[in-house]
């Protein structure tokens, strides 16, 4: 027969080590890996140290030290499990009563979350202190018997008339072609403005927790605008200078789980390699345009028989409101090679400023062709810049171009000339260390006013230059390649291709 007292002696043991689990979200992440109830963790693991870090912040939150936390791990790192699985249980019995608000790119995946969570309550109520209402028990809506409360819902679904004392985010965007599209991410900060954050308390915490895709997702533009009060936890693959665990440059992340041939494998794509593994969504090495393309020059190196076009990208949209209009003068030598000027405009301005500073330049550089898109033009400035053409006598010509393709296609023009060290960057230009870091992190950065412009010049540029290439028989004359292009071979040439689409 058991003697009582070590019976009582058990019991006491047991009830320590659940306060003990209920006071620390450590010790109960760590209890829920020792009964396997965490999935993709390898079984009877411990957290790792990034987990034990990530699980110590989250611990910040609970006791209110921390009110806004973003987590950026690598895919595959267990962040979810731990933040999204591990921790709503434990939030629940320190707040009884709230309710959490749970996101993700699609309800599905977040309904498994909420799959998981609300089974390991069943399992475990015992320990936690509280246990499943009868009445509400949905996957992605469920209640406890202390009126808590789980919710979940698609990033941009409809979440209105539910008020949250938790609002959690993870994995906001699902592939690289939505991350990519400007109104997918701008549909995302909108539901994340609009109505995300209204449905939280005042004092209720935010937790994002995301793989980085683009400089312009959601994480970035909370950080570019609203960056007050968050707390940033960013655990690159391979460990950076000054790395948050500790560890030395270059050092693998959970060197236990992952791979070196793993890492080897994602460093193939650069892109991907920069954002969701390093979390830095602008590879420096350049991934549309490299950077052994970038081609500088000072002053004394600039040719003066040159002739002069401008292109520009204006930003006139109501959705704009963060791009800038770039102005981007440019001189073509006898060889062929470009010379982007060094008295650019780029900024935020609105149209009245705009034509003036167009105005300038063509007084200045007088171009031979100004090119920019159509929509831009006869959508916004146009009337104003003819107006104010008439009234200062300065005029030049200008080509509305319409935009066909993606950014990526209409860029290819001038990335071929690139390529071949036929354009040439003002290194002294103010502003040029911003250019170089848009060409690089083309297409996946934030703004890409400047490759719009240069784009376009390119574009421009083809249509002047493409007679020139043409093997013609007959009695027609080639043009010698080694003279200066003159405004008479422009008109003429200009004549001739307009000729030849006629009669196409």
């Amino acid at each position: 027969m058991t003697d009582p007292r070590i019976i009582l002696l058990d019991r006491k043991k047991e009830e320590l080590r659940r306060r003990q689990m209920r006071g620390s979200l450590l010790e109960w992440a760590t209890y829920l890996c020792n009964e396997n109830d965490l999935p993709s963790i390898p079984p009877d693991s411990k957290p790792a140290l990034h987990h034990r870090f990530i699980l110590d912040r989250l611990q910040s939150v609970v006791e209110g030290r921390i009110r806004k936390l973003m987590i950026l791990v690598p895919p595959g790192a267990g962040k979810s499990v731990y933040t999204s699985i591990a921790f709503p249980t434990y939030f629940l019995n320190v707040f009884p009563n709230r309710t959490i608000l749970a996101c993700s790119h699609t309800h599905t995946l977040v309904e498994g979350f909420g799959r998981y969570c609300r089974n390991i309550v069943e399992r475990h109520s015992n320990v936690l202190g509280y246990g499943l209402s009868s009445d509400s028990t949905a996957a992605g809506d469920w209640q406890t018997n202390k009126k808590g409360r789980y919710f979940c819902a698609g990033v941009g679904g409809n979440i209105a008339g539910h008020r949250a004392g938790l609002g959690l985010i993870d994995d906001y965007c699902g592939s690289q072609e939505q991350a990519d599209s400007e109104s997918e991410r701008q549909k995302t900060v909108d539901w994340y403005k609009n109505d995300f954050v209204p449905r939280l308390w005042p004092t209720a915490p935010q937790i994002i927790i995301a793989n980085r895709r683009h400089e312009a997702d959601l994480v970035g533009w909370i950080l570019e605008n609203r960056p007050e009060g968050w707390v940033v936890i960013r655990l690159p693959m391979l460990a950076e200078d000054e790395d948050p665990l500790g560890r030395s440059p270059g050092d693998r992340l959970w060197p236990e789980w992952y791979t070196d041939e793993q890492v080897q494998e994602a460093r193939k794509d650069p892109r991907t390699w920069a954002g969701l593994y390093q979390q830095r969504p602008a590879p420096e090495e350049g991934n549309f345009f490299k950077k052994d393309w970038l081609v500088e020059y000072r002053p004394a190196d600039l040719p003066r028989d040159l002739n002069f076009y401008c292109a520009s990208d204006h930003a006139c949209k109501t959705k704009q409101v963060n791009d800038r209009t770039c102005l981007l003068p440019a001189g073509v030598d006898p060889n062929g090679r470009i010379w982007i000027l060094p008295d650019w405009f780029w900024d935020r301005a609105d149209t009245g400023v705009v034509v003036e500073q167009m105005l300038k330049m063509a007084q200045r550089r007088k171009p031979l062709r100004w090119w920019a898109g159509s929509d831009h033009i006869t959508g916004s400035i146009g009337p104003f810049l003819s107006r104010r053409m008439q009234e200062t006598g300065i005029y030049f010509p200008l080509d509305e171009v319409t935009a066909r393709g993606d950014k990526s296609a209409r860029a290819q023009s001038i990335a071929g000339r690139m390529s071949q060290k036929m354009v040439m960057f003002p290194s002294y230009a103010p502003g040029w260390d911003k250019a170089k870091h848009e060409l690089l992190t083309f297409p996946g950065g934030a703004h890409d006013d400047f490759v719009d412009a240069l784009s376009e010049l390119g574009r421009g540029l083809d249509q002047i230059v493409k007679p020139n290439l043409t093997v013609r028989t007959g009695n027609t004359a080639l043009p010698d390649l080694n003279r200066p292009i003159t405004m008479r071979w422009i008109k003429a040439s200009h004549k001739r291709r307009e000729r030849e689409e006629a009669n196409y």
